[in-house]
């Protein structure tokens, strides 16, 4: 009987620890499970942010790009017509001083709109 008594205080004790021990180890598990959805939080949250950081770099240098193009095509148009005028403003002057043959050879570079050769 006493033996009886020892083998269920026995079991009880040991009950009693392992369930202590599984409590133990699952709020550590909880507390566990809280960190890696912490971390993946903070991962997503880093990655958009990368993600949002490379999309507005691209798009300034885009925007750059672009601006760039614009200004150049804008300044090639300029240069363009300021030569032409001077073309046309040297044949001129070269065609009122008798040099026919550099007048025509200069007015042939301009386009025919512009060509003062009419």
């Amino acid at each position: 009987m006493i033996n009886n008594k020892i083998f269920i205080y026995f079991l009880l004790i040991t009950i009693f620890s392992l369930s202590i021990s599984y409590i133990a180890v699952f709020i550590q598990l909880k507390k566990a499970n809280i960190k890696i959805i912490d971390l993946l939080l903070q991962k997503n949250i880093i990655l958009d942010q990368i993600n949002f950081n490379q999309n507005n770099f691209q798009d300034i240098h885009h925007e750059n790009f672009l601006k760039f193009l614009s200004d150049s095509r804008d300044w090639a148009f300029n240069y363009i017509e300021t030569s032409q005028s001077e073309i046309a403003l040297i044949a001129e002057d070269l065609k009122k001083d008798g040099m026919t043959k550099y007048y025509e050879r200069l007015s042939n570079l301009l386009p025919k709109d512009e060509n003062i050769n009419n």
